[in-house]
């Protein structure tokens, strides 16, 4: 806890000198102190810790690969392409993979285009809803239909991305369900 704790008094200042600090805890025992670490190094964007996160899509903990992948797909930088479709194809965390899937696509590859697409008929709201907003986020027309369609589904949740998704993507079919 006190790692934890130093971590994020740490990154509330801001100090770019401390990445160092930040980058050794990486490499600590405990999940939760990786997982700050790698939030904290995004949120100074140091391409000094870029390459410390990059190695985080590999930790065996869920959790922390998928705060490394959202945070490297922020970032939107082409050359680690190959990372997110390693992830995408390796990964056994369905979460994980939708993100460097999403990753992906915002950076104009659509490798993980299909995941997506297959990720709105999963029972998981989680992952639907991710999937909806992806769709949304790259306009993609040719989901009109099948998106539309899930604003039966029984969560508000649900219901609320589909009508931000259909306004991204600027159908105005999306004024029916206001």
């Amino acid at each position: 806890k006190v790692a934890r704790a130093s971590i994020i008094s740490l990154g509330k200042t801001g100090d770019e000198n401390i990445a160092m600090a930040i980058i050794r805890m990486l490499g600590h025992k405990d999940k939760a102190v990786r997982y700050y670490a790698v939030n904290i190094l995004g949120e100074f964007g140091l391409k000094i810790g870029f390459k410390g996160i990059l190695g985080m899509v590999k930790d065996k903990s869920p959790q922390v690969r998928l705060v490394a992948v959202n945070v490297l797909g922020k970032l939107r930088i082409k050359e680690y392409i190959p990372v997110f479709t390693e992830v995408l194809t390796l990964d056994t965390n369905p979460y994980v993979r939708l993100a460097a899937a999403k990753s992906l696509i915002l950076m104009g590859d659509y490798t993980g285009y299909g995941l997506i697409k297959n990720e709105l008929y999963n029972k998981n709201t989680d992952l639907k809803r991710d999937a909806i907003e992806t769709l949304g986020l790259i306009k993609d027309k040719s989901s009109v239909s099948i998106i539309e369609d899930l604003y039966s589904y029984p969560n508000p949740e649900i219901k609320e991305k589909v009508i931000w998704s259909l306004g991204e993507i600027g159908e105005e079919s999306a004024f029916k369900f206001l």
